[in-house]
């Protein structure tokens, strides 16, 4: 084999491999496990009664468009604590970006220890 269709063939290879890095950007063989991910600062907080703590609720938005979000409270927890939201309504999240919002978490000076959730 002569050396000019060593070098032809390393240029054609090189020419294809410049070619499939300029357009493997976009082919996208990745997919979101679900469209939103949510995670707190915080799994477990230790609280004393008459104590208050803030958890970070971050949403990380893995859709392919901007999405809005409501955050709202289930309405069945027990009253020895106080659940409040600062920002309940988050905006204009970009795909796969993040946002966050803090809950405020209260516990009643005169909680039990059977007021755990």
């Amino acid at each position: 084999m002569s050396k000019k269709n060593t070098n032809r063939r390393a240029g054609i290879f090189l020419i294809f491999l410049v070619a499939f890095s300029a357009f493997s950007p976009l082919i996208s063989t990745t997919s979101a496990t679900g469209v939103i991910e949510l995670s707190l600062s915080e799994q477990h907080v230790l609280m004393s009664p008459g104590t208050t703590t803030n958890l970070t609720l971050t949403i990380h938005n893995n859709d392919s468009q901007i999405n809005d979000y409501t955050v709202e409270l289930n309405p069945n927890y027990n009253s020895a604590w106080n659940l409040s939201i600062v920002d309940s309504n988050i905006e204009d999240v970009l795909p796969t970006f993040s946002s966050s919002t803090t809950i405020v978490v209260t516990l009643n000076s005169l909680a039990l220890l059977s007021d755990q959730t």
